[in-house]
Order: C-alpha cells, then structure tokens, then sequence
C-alpha cells in the first residue's frame, strides 16, 4: 500500500462505492498516504493482521483477491494460510517471464487469475499448463486517473528541458547505466533539467553517481511527492528507464 500498487488499491476501492471493501496488508508501509485515503472515503484498512484476524477477515469474505508480486511475507502467508473455503482471486503484479513467476500450485485452487501484461501468458507455465490459461484475464493496474491534469502550456524556450520520472529507484528497476545515459544526453542537450521524485533513499545512488561525474546541477531532487499529477504536469518528457 506503500507505492504503485498501493495507488492502485486504494483507488479500486475509493470508486467501488456498491461493495464492501477490507484491506489487510501484510506489513506496515513506510508511507501511509494510499492508507489515509482508503480510510477517508470509509474503507477498513488493517495493518499485519494477526492469523485470527486474517482467518476471520477471509473466512468472511465473497471474493478474496489477493495481490501478489512473489515477497517473502506473502510467502510464509500463503504457506500458513488459513483452511477455510475462498473463492479466491491471484492479481500478479509482476510479468512472470522471469523470477518471481507463478507456479501451477498457485494458479489451480484460485477462481481467476489477474495479469497485468498480456505477455504474462507468454511465461513457461502458461505454455505448459494450458488447461490454467482459461483462468487468466488481463486487468490493467492503473491508479485514479481522473486526479490527473492537463500538460502545461510551455514553450521549449521556456527554460531548461524537464525529464521526469517519478517510481521507485531500486537498482533491481533502476536502469544500471542511468546516469551514465543521462551524463550522455546532456553532451547533446545541455539545457535540460532530470526531474526525480521517490523515496531520496533510493536515489541515493544516482546522486552519488552524478555528483562523480560532475553533474548533479542537472539534476531535481523532487524527494517524495503527493501531488504526482500536478509534477508530472509541469513535465515536457517523461521518461521510463527500466532495468532491461
């Protein structure tokens, strides 16, 4: 509830005013924004449920959708998890083309799989355990989107070119050669400005980096922002550099 699929979450449940919603989350978040906002429009949110209450939560519930990206903590939940009849739903939040993929023992007691990629049905268990593929569904993970604004109005001439990117700057979705790129795209444009927005611990790295180089000034440490749509407003490009 703490990034990206929080975003999402929280704002699933916001719009679904005609069900009931209960979220239990594993672990305590870092930040609790996404928590505060599902608690505001009347939602329960209960933080590292104790195994009676996660009993009780699912035992309760119609659908049980639970979101998963292959962590350790989800792990040991689903290796105590709790022996009452669901009618479960595995959202995958990561492609499975490589580690942490889906396994057939995760996909065969569950009413539906979510994947948020078509490509995920290009993975080795899809391939060989055909008779699952009817389970799965493509659902795209996308956050409220009517929060966002329209590009402002800016002429090039305006000042320094701004590249943004706003997410998590862990090495393991961080692009490794990053800096190294952006070191090179200032050689042909020197009027631009990289705009970071996250968790300036994560980032930590790419300052380190760029100060190295002599290039931290063409950088904006943004450090962790709310208002994400007015940032990415204020953007000319928006840039995505994943780790290949």
């Amino acid at each position: 509830m703490g990034g990206g699929i929080g975003q999402a979450i929280s704002s699933l449940v916001q719009r679904d005013s005609a069900n009931h919603h209960t979220v239990l989350c594993l672990q305590k978040p870092e930040k609790d924004r996404f928590i505060r906002l599902c608690q505001q429009s009347g939602r329960t949110v209960l933080c590292e449920p104790s195994q009676t209450c996660l009993t009780e939560q699912v035992a309760h519930s119609d659908v049980c959708i639970i979101h998963w990206w292959g962590h350790p903590v989800m792990a040991q939940m689903f290796a105590n998890f709790p022996a009452v009849p669901i009618r479960g739903v595995l959202w995958s939040h990561v492609n499975g083309l490589y580690y942490p993929w889906l396994s057939p023992e995760l996909v065969e007691p569950t009413a539906a799989v979510f994947l948020t990629s078509s490509c995920s049905l290009e993975a080795a268990m899809w391939q060989q355990q055909p008779a699952l593929v009817n389970k799965a569904q493509v659902v795209f993970g996308l956050g409220d989107l009517s929060r966002m604004h329209p590009p402002s109005h800016r002429s090039w001439h305006d000042g320094p070119i701004r590249v943004g990117y706003v997410g998590s700057f862990v090495k393991s979705k961080m692009h490794p050669d990053f800096v190294d790129l952006c070191e090179r795209i200032l050689r042909i444009e020197p009027n631009l400005r990289f705009v970071l927005a996250g968790d300036p611990r994560e980032y930590a790295w790419i300052v380190q980096q760029a100060r190295s180089r002599g290039i931290l000034s063409a950088f904006e440490l943004a450090g962790y922002v709310e208002d994400v749509p007015a940032l990415l407003s204020s953007l000319d490009i928006f840039a995505y550099p994943l780790n290949p």
